[in-house]
């Protein structure tokens, strides 16, 4: 019969419909088991382990798409809200393009479409998709602060369905960040002091009194530094819980022009200077430690766009990362002299940060 000869057609279609639908089946991953690690080349420069994500973070969501799937492109949207309302919070987005091997295209498709999380480019065979069995796209998988798999969605989603499965695995969000309730839990995954600094320079966990602000008006979600030495600066009271041993320090930043010598964002210590996220003046960002010692990387941030400072030690081991990239990795012990402040001014080169400057969070075990 003439219809026989459209089975292999139709079985064509199916295929492609699992593809390019995002109706794919299943994936080799299972809720419950550890997400392989991997490591991948960062849209516009640098590379992105997994496993340096998901630990610094309280969920992850890696989401498998490509530039031609339209449900990928459908669901965008919601990442960005996603991104925007609760990356402070504990979130991480990894947008894993997959099946395509073309990194021109895809910048052009971020740019285009305002993607604010973090872009990895999967070869376009044999790369992490084909490794996690990846069967359709988008798909979007869920990982703790472990690297544990919690969810897995084949298929678009939307924000409120991703909200859901996130919920219990965030820290204080913005629309609860004034409970005490929430600084508690927060205090549960190692967080001692946060300081949100959106319109006052309270500590939300109750730990520390408020900081000290020289000249640091609110705006646009942050405190104004004028990058004046000693006419601006904002200063955590001694955070007498911090261990020299173990701890990470994060901050939001919004830098107003490319400073013309090393400039902090942060630093650890007024007298001892023992770590300092720094900006240089080509773009690029800088661990400083122990007063004047510095490693610099390739890592660049840009002006007037909201970055992410993170710095983190811990067995001997410094790293600094910017938007959740490993920028540096540096070994070293700390000389600290039990200076116990944070604050925007490196009071040994007489220079501050020059921008906003917000959600100041300290953690430590």
């Amino acid at each position: 019969m003439k219809w026989k000869r459209w089975i292999p057609v139709l079985v064509l279609l199916v295929m492609f419909s699992a593809v390019f639908t995002g109706q794919g089946t299943e994936t080799a991953l299972k809720e419950g088991q550890l997400a392989p690690d991997f490591k991948l080349p960062l849209n516009g420069g640098g590379k992105l382990t997994l496993s340096d994500v998901y630990k610094n973070n309280r969920v992850t969501l890696v989401n498998f798409w490509a530039t031609w799937c339209g449900p990928c492109k459908a669901e965008i949207p919601d990442f960005i809200k996603l991104y925007a309302k609760y990356h402070a919070s504990g979130l991480e987005i990894l947008g894993v393009n997959c099946w395509e091997g073309n990194p021109p295209l895809v910048k052009d498709f971020v740019k285009q479409q305002g993607m604010n999380f973090p872009i990895l480019l999967d070869p376009k065979t044999k790369g992490v998709a084909d490794h996690y069995g990846i069967e359709g796209i988008p798909t979007t998988i869920v990982l703790d602060g472990k690297g544990i798999v919690k969810f897995i969605q084949i298929g678009s989603t939307t924000e409120a369905k991703l909200y859901a499965v996130i919920q219990p695995y965030l820290g204080t969000s913005q629309s609860n960040s004034q409970t005490a309730q929430g600084g508690t839990q927060e205090n549960k995954n190692g967080l001692i002091a946060r300081y949100p600094l959106a319109n006052n320079a309270n500590d939300i966990t109750g730990n520390y009194p408020a900081m000290i602000l020289l000249n640091t008006p609110f705006r646009d979600g942050g405190i104004y530094c004028n990058g004046g030495y000693a006419k601006s600066n904002a200063s955590t009271p001694e955070i007498k819980n911090l261990s020299f041993k173990d701890f990470t320090i994060s901050a939001k930043f919004k830098a107003v022009d490319k400073p013309s010598t090393l400039r902090p964002v942060f630093v650890g210590g007024r007298y001892y200077r023992w770590i300092a996220f720094c900006l240089e003046p080509d773009g690029t960002v800088t661990l400083k430690y122990n007063n004047n010692k510095s490693k610099t990387s390739k890592i660049t941030y840009s002006l007037n766009e909201w970055h992410e400072a993170t710095i983190s030690y811990k067995n001997g081991i410094g790293r600094l990362y910017l938007d959740g990239t490993l920028a540096v990795t540096q070994i070293f012990s700390i000389n600290h002299g039990n200076d116990r402040n944070i604050c925007t001014t490196d009071y040994g080169s007489g220079v501050a940060f020059k921008g906003i400057f917000g959600d100041l969070r300290i953690y430590s075990r």
